[in-house]
């Protein structure tokens, strides 16, 4: 069974909706690609975390 790996980075979405402009185009390739995984951090969409729940060191 042949196996392909391709890993990328993304621009750095400055808002939410550029964030999830971003989401859409990628899985757009992602699909055409046949991929079975496609990975975002979870800090990735802007507005998505709250400042105040981030520890503080």
């Amino acid at each position: 069974m042949e196996r392909t790996y391709e890993v990328r980075l993304s621009p750095f979405p400055w808002s939410l909706s550029d964030g999830l402009q971003i989401l859409q185009t990628y899985s757009k390739m992602a699909a055409k690609k046949k991929a079975s995984i496609l990975c975002f951090p979870e800090t990735f969409l802007p507005g998505s975390w709250e400042k105040n729940q981030i520890p503080r060191i």
